[in-house]
């Protein structure tokens, strides 16, 4: 009965270990596409100031 326990808390640990790396690539991901939104804006900004004229 106590190998049963010692095993699921190893396959516990493999999932959490999943979990971060899912959460750290969301991560990522929103970060990538906060910077691109922040650079579109950025450009847009510069564009309507009268940068492009």
């Amino acid at each position: 009965m106590t190998d049963s326990v010692m095993s699921d808390t190893g396959n516990n640990d493999h999932g959490a270990d999943e979990l971060r790396r899912k959460q750290r690539r969301k991560n990522l991901a929103m970060l990538v596409i906060l910077f691109g939104w922040a650079i579109m804006l950025y450009i847009v900004a510069i564009l309507k100031m009268g940068g492009a004229s």
